[in-house]
């Protein structure tokens, strides 16, 4: 079913997550009948039950357990059991808890042994959005329009201790100087108001 591809692809996406919410929430959902994953369910539900553990130091050890066994001695019987491991432990590493990340690491690498292929190909997509995503950010269009904005700051005035005084002057003004940067707060403040006015919000 057409509609059943669509939402088992977002929700396999979705256990690279950085939010611990997100990730579970796609586990219960992957793991309903109508999904039609009995042969990854042993797997998924693994990870539901990993996932269900708090993520604080009374968890931690447990957590590290758990993701160490997947490298070590859980059954992953088929292709598509190792991707969805791959993409959940790649969501681990988005974790901020950072002893969980070794471990991780570790359980990648013993799944790739087997399943070179589907591992790597995963990563490397992750990569490649993570490089696509930075490209995307690194000049923002508030900062691109307004590129020939004049400096108005005399010389005598940039004998400052901490020279990126100027530079996050010179930032300021570009932002709010910008009719992007405008127009995406007047964005802002209509959804504010917008979700404030909702009939049921107040229900």
């Amino acid at each position: 079913h057409p509609l059943r591809t669509s939402a088992k692809a977002k929700l396999f996406d979705n256990l690279k997550s950085h939010s611990q919410i997100i990730r579970r929430a796609s586990l219960e959902l992957l793991c309903l009948p109508w999904m039609e994953l009995d042969t990854t369910l042993e797997v998924l539900k693994y990870c539901l039950a990993t996932e269900k553990i708090n993520l604080n130091i009374e968890g931690e050890k447990e957590r590290i357990q758990r993701i160490s066994r997947i490298g070590q001695g859980l059954r992953l019987n088929n292709p598509l059991s190792a991707s969805v491991v791959s993409l959940w432990l790649l969501g681990q590493l988005k974790v901020n808890l950072q002893s969980i990340w070794a471990p991780s690491v570790t359980a990648l690498k013993l799944l790739a042994d087997n399943y070179e292929d589907t591992v790597w190909n995963t990563i490397l997509v992750e990569l490649s959005r993570s490089v696509d995503e930075q490209e995307h950010f690194l000049t923002p269009m508030w900062l691109v329009s307004r590129k020939d904005i004049i400096d108005e700051i005399k010389e005598s005035e940039r004998t400052w201790q901490d020279p990126s005084g100027h530079k996050l002057r010179v930032t300021i003004a570009r932002w709010a100087t910008s009719q992007h940067c405008l127009n995406s707060v007047i964005q802002v403040c209509s959804l504010i108001i917008a979700e404030d006015c909702h009939p049921f919000r107040h229900f």
